[in-house]
């Protein structure tokens, strides 16, 4: 539950007095309640973390069970990336998202996501993400076509295999197909997809 704003840090922004599920009540800054960064009071976030977390997936660590460690107050998980590298990490650090794999898969620009999608540092690509990585399977398209994928165009994995970056498992799709046009708009349509997809279609039916 929240009020009305108590007051304004110029830094920070305004804090407003909250109730916690427990009863408890304290200020929170605005970016935290927006964020989804603050989703309780500390005696709630502590009883989350120290819950058993084994099994559980945040990003591309897999936790595997808790670990005893003399880094500091707190509560620890060891936890494994999907690349294979074991690392023992704070439990706020995974319940807030904040480590989401480990920093192998960033050195090497190389690493595989939770959907199982392989993702390459390629930041001057045209299809990279903000990031600066892009999809392995856009990535080998793009070579492939020798341009960048274009809007509504998109790869499949013909055995449904997401890390099976092989040419010949992939193929282009596009969900570009118009529907209830008129004649003269459908054929306007139809050229330009045989000229962007299929050019030497139309040099041979003009050859003739």
């Amino acid at each position: 539950m929240v009020g009305e704003a108590q007051y304004r840090n110029t830094k920070i922004g305004f804090f407003w007095p909250c109730t916690c599920t427990c009863g408890r009540k304290g200020l929170v800054a605005s970016h935290a309640l927006i964020s989804g960064r603050s989703r309780g009071c500390a005696y709630c976030a502590h009883e989350e973390q120290i819950k058993d977390l084994s099994g559980k997936i945040f990003g591309n660590w897999t936790v595997i069970k808790r670990a005893k460690t003399s880094k500091g107050p707190g509560t620890y998980w060891k936890c494994r990336c999907l690349c294979g590298i074991i690392k023992t990490i704070y439990a706020s650090n995974l319940m807030r998202r904040r480590s989401k794999h480990c920093r192998t898969c960033w050195c090497t620009g190389k690493f595989t996501a939770a959907d199982g999608y392989v993702h390459v540092r390629n930041p001057k690509h045209a299809n990279a993400g903000i990031n600066g990585y892009i999809r392995e399977h856009v990535l080998v398209m793009s070579k492939h076509l020798k341009r960048p994928l274009l809007k509504g165009e998109l790869v499949h994995h013909k055995n449904g295999i997401r890390n099976d970056n092989r040419l010949r498992n992939l193929e282009l799709w596009t969900k570009g197909h118009p529907t209830g046009k008129r004649v003269k708009d459908m054929i306007v349509f139809c050229l330009t997809q045989l000229k962007l997809y299929a050019p030497n279609t139309l040099l041979r039916k003009y050859r003739k």
